[in-house]
């Protein structure tokens, strides 16, 4: 419902329209005539679609700054990646208040992106600010998402990067004397397991079930929890570390709190370096733990399995590393197919069974 009140101004009336929505944030605006406010209060009240997106006071008091600040206070996701990401948002967006944050800012912002990030990376800082926006919406500080309407640029395809079994013993072996000594069992764990690096960092000593030869996971970047396989190597190095009295302490802790995951990056720097792969990424051990699935035998399924994906769609990069199965399969199952029938009771009882 709008109404329209007349203040009084040193330069003139003005008239000051409200529009009121129940759930919703009160929205206005000043005009000089009063035939403006009235004509463009009717024209709303008509266009539910028009009011809908018209902006409340908390988008004008709420900066983008403040809405990132407070999503980040509530986030429960496992993605350090987001961290980074908002910074970066609030570099380039967070001096505007949401009011002012429109689908043109964002593409103008993404596209100076684009100049040295790729068409991915870009995707990725979209849907870091669709989040918050969503979250406004929730917290009636927006009324629409103006990242919505923003189509994704086309990603390259995935660059499968898998380790050769001459690779794969220098990288342990720089690993195994390093100054870190858990850097091993990190990388061999990461390997054989196809967990993420935030996954394995989050293993408290209370996840192991030695006696099983399991870790829990309880929360996954999938959003379920998922039990990973522990090779008969793994556990022999955990049986051999001491067990905190506190089972809460994390497996990979820091060394100023037990509750801390260690921060990895100079002792995986130096001992990929040390092995001759300064490109090869911690993620790649991922890559090449499903690589080794796929060129032994295991299924798409099998290996989106492992890797804790919902669907089939992530690895299907891996697809041609399994074709070796696929023949066993072809073959096992239609290598009757190409075969001549020469005898018509043949054909005849093949059409009398079907």
């Amino acid at each position: 419902m709008a109404t329209i009140q007349k203040l009084a101004r040193k330069g003139g009336a003005k008239y000051r329209v409200q529009i009121r929505r129940q759930g919703h944030k009160t929205a206005s605006r000043i005009f000089d005539r009063k035939k403006d406010a009235e004509l463009w209060a009717r024209k709303l009240e008509g266009d539910t679609d028009a009011l809908d997106s018209l902006p409340g006071t908390e988008s004008r008091r709420r900066s983008v700054t403040q809405a990132i600040d407070a999503y980040m206070l509530v986030y429960s996701g496992r993605d350090p990646a987001l961290v980074g990401r908002l910074h970066w948002w609030r570099i380039e967006a967070g001096h505007l208040s949401l009011e002012r944050l429109t689908a043109a800012t964002i593409r103008d912002a993404l596209r100076k992106l684009g100049e040295t990030r790729t068409p991915a990376t870009g995707n990725r800082y979209l849907a870091a600010i669709s989040a918050v926006c969503r979250w406004a919406i929730k917290e009636q500080w927006l009324n629409r998402n103006p990242a919505r309407g923003i189509e994704r640029q086309r990603e390259a395809a995935g660059c499968t990067v898998w380790l050769t079994d001459k690779q794969r013993g220098a990288l342990l072996t720089a690993c195994d004397v390093s100054e870190w000594p858990d850097l091993g069992l990190l990388v061999r764990m990461a390997l054989s397991t196809g967990a993420r690096r935030g996954e394995l960092l989050a293993l408290r000593w209370s996840d192991l079930d030695l006696k099983k030869g399991l870790a829990h996971v309880p929360d996954s970047k999938s959003g379920e929890p998922r039990m990973l396989p522990l090779i008969q190597q793994v556990q022999d190095l955990l049986s051999g570390r001491a067990v905190p009295d506190d089972h809460e302490v994390l497996l990979f802790k820091s060394q100023h709190d037990p509750y801390t995951p260690i921060e990895i990056r100079t002792p995986w720097d130096k001992a990929r370096a040390a092995a001759g792969l300064p490109d090869f990424r911690f993620h790649d051990l991922r890559h090449s733990c499903a690589s080794y699935l796929a060129m032994n035998g295991a299924t798409l399924l099998e290996i989106a399995d492992v890797l804790g994906h919902k669907t089939l769609a992530m690895v299907k990069r891996y697809s041609h590393l399994s074709t070796g199965h696929k023949t066993a399969l072809i073959t096992r199952v239609l290598s009757k197919v190409g075969e001549r029938i020469d005898d018509q009771e043949q054909v005849d009882d093949q059409e009398r069974g079907a």
